[in-house]
């Protein structure tokens, strides 16, 4: 279980930030005369809405495996419950760092 929560979260939590990060790399091939400053708010508006998207439909997947109850109750609540908290600072790290590393 802890290998497979691992490896899961390690997935999941990069996600938000290479979404970004490469849709910023992609409006610096198609306008290299724009600075930085000019590409990245464009860039990260492009895919805001979808990758928050993104993170609510995998958090709401997640989610009730927090609910199981019986033996494996115990083992299975940290997996969703820790994940979905990740995931929304993934998401929140990603658009914060992208808006303010001009």
């Amino acid at each position: 279980m802890s290998l497979f929560a691992l490896i899961f979260s390690i997935g999941i939590l990069v996600d938000d930030a290479i979404v970004v990060v490469e849709n910023i790399h992609r409006h610096q091939q198609l306008f290299p005369g724009k600075t930085l400053r000019e590409l990245i708010p464009g860039a990260v508006d492009e895919v805001g809405g979808p990758t928050i998207l993104a993170t609510l439909t995998v958090i709401a997947a997640l989610l009730p495996m927090a609910f199981v109850s019986g033996l494996m109750g115990p083992y299975m609540s940290p997996i969703p419950i820790n994940a979905s908290m990740g995931m929304l600072l993934s998401l929140a790290i990603a658009f914060v760092d992208e808006r303010h590393s001009v």
